[in-house]
């Protein structure tokens, strides 16, 4: 029996840039030093990366939503055991094609898998799990505007897998937005979440996707069966890591609902992330879906958190791979939690271990309260009838 672990999106949102830089210098290593052990039974750790490693030149999260953090998270990635990287997600463009490349050869020279990118070398990667071999396929349906509201160009449209289009139709407004300067852009967006901040207002609320896919989707979605066919003839196992969704909300919407049945045929699971908090796991029936694993390391004190569905807990997912059936035997999680001190530096490890540091001063009822709404939400619907603090829990 052989395991894999898959893992929400990883950030470094500003407060963990701050607090993380000493002297010039950036250190990570504490942020993720509590899942060591957690990790050292699983032969491949999978994190989805929502950041980018574009180089200090072009500045460390220089713009308001564009996340380019410094090597040293990746060294740090490297060090507690995550060995596998997604890349399609809605920032991985934030600093172009160049900042994209960029992140793939800074991952390569940590030996740290990765795919999602063109620049990776194939639109998909197989990974040999004990006796089993696993195809990951690493996909976006959401992508941010260029600065100014400027659509996507196609060089670079054309550098990442694609599950949708990602340019909205031009609209009015749109159309008016993009007549703004984006320096003066910059300065009202920053003036705005400062208001907002000010008088304790998310400047995020919770989204739920619920449009519909439409004919523009179709060559994408074309795309990856052809992908996930070809996948198929060399692997064991297709995973489909599919960057989609709202944001903060706690089930999918229509439009990722509509998403994954369309994969659903090429692939034997489907793991979610992008909404920044937990969705349910379906287990039953072929394939597996996961809609969203939250994302692990959330810095709390970010200006566009919603706390209304626990963004401070992620789930590691693990499955269990039958060398001899070749199929998935088992599927736990484990429920992880984040916790960021008065400086803004965030550390992430498993609750268990998490309340065991707090001690007596832990609010030992409320906390598994939560755990039982996130068990409630993961199992779409079951209960703990005696919630209780587990490393791992079944599904």
């Amino acid at each position: 029996m052989s395991k894999i672990t898959f893992l929400g999106d990883i950030v470094c949102d500003k407060p963990l840039l701050r607090a993380a830089e000493q002297g010039g210098k950036y250190h990570f290593d504490e942020v993720f030093a509590g899942l060591k052990e957690l990790f050292e039974g699983s032969e491949y750790i999978v994190g989805a990366l929502e950041t980018t490693f574009s180089g200090k030149d072009l500045g460390y999260n220089s713009r308001s939503f564009a996340y380019n953090s410094p090597d040293e998270l990746a060294e740090s990635m490297k060090g507690c055991g995550i060995n596998v990287l997604t890349l399609a997600n809605n920032h991985c463009l934030d600093y172009g094609t160049i900042g994209l490349a960029r992140t793939v050869h800074v991952l390569n020279d940590l030996s740290i898998l990765n795919t999602g990118a063109k620049e990776s070398g194939s639109k998909y990667l197989i990974l040999q799990c004990g006796g089993v071999k696993i195809a990951i396929l690493s996909y976006t349906a959401v992508m941010n505007s260029k600065p100014g509201g400027r659509p996507v160009p196609a060089k670079e449209k054309e550098a990442v897998n694609l599950l949708t289009e990602i340019n909205p139709k031009l609209t009015v407004s749109l159309f008016i937005k993009r007549l703004v300067p984006n320096q003066i852009r910059e300065v009202l967006k920053k003036r705005y979440y400062k208001n907002k901040v000010r008088r304790n207002i998310p400047t995020i609320k919770v989204v739920t996707d619920n449009g519909s896919l439409t004919e523009r989707d179709d060559p994408y979605i074309k795309d990856f069966i052809e992908a996930a066919r070809q996948a198929a003839k060399e692997a064991d196992l297709v995973v489909a890591c599919v960057h989609c969704g709202g944001q903060f909300n706690s089930a999918p919407g229509n439009r990722t609902k509509q998403l994954f049945e369309r994969i659903s045929p090429y692939v034997n699971f489907i793991i979610g992330n992008h909404p920044h908090v937990i969705q349910r796991v379906e287990t039953e029936g072929n394939p597996g879906r996961a809609y969203s694993l939250g994302t692990m390391n959330l810095s709390l004190s970010a200006d566009y958190i919603s706390f209304e569905n626990l963004p401070q807990y992620s789930l590691a997912l693990h499955l269990y791979i039958d060398d001899h059936k070749r199929s998935v035997d088992r599927i736990t999680y484990t429920l992880l939690h984040t916790e960021e001190d008065a400086d803004g530096f965030i550390r992430v490890m498993p609750v268990k271990d998490w309340l065991e540091k707090q001690g007596s001063s832990a609010d030992r009822e409320k906390i598994l309260k939560e755990i039982s709404r996130i068990h409630s939400t993961v199992s779409a619907g079951r209960t703990l009838t005696e919630p209780e603090i587990k490393s791992e829990y079944e599904l």
